[in-house]
């Protein structure tokens, strides 16, 4: 995927540089008109394999603040008993 700048005039798109396609390519456009359109604009991840990336390293994120949680719970334990 990459970003490109272009200019609508006469009710054509023209990109601002090179964009290294081949003649007849066939390619998908996402218009955003502005900064806060920018800023507004859906983050998308088709990506199965990324999808389940993000949620293992949730898991992993998750199961270490838990026994983190619970080292600190022992310490306490053990410096009330002293």
């Amino acid at each position: 995927m990459m970003g490109v700048n272009a200019v609508y005039e006469s009710n054509v798109l023209r990109p601002r540089e090179e964009l290294g396609l081949k003649k007849g390519e066939v390619v998908e456009i996402e218009i955003i008109k502005d900064s806060i359109d920018r800023l507004s604009a859906p983050v998308r991840i088709s990506r199965q394999d990324w999808i389940e990336e993000l949620i293992e390293d949730q898991t992993r994120i998750t199961a270490a603040k838990i026994k983190m949680f619970d080292l600190l719970h022992y310490i306490i334990i053990l410096t009330n008993l002293l």
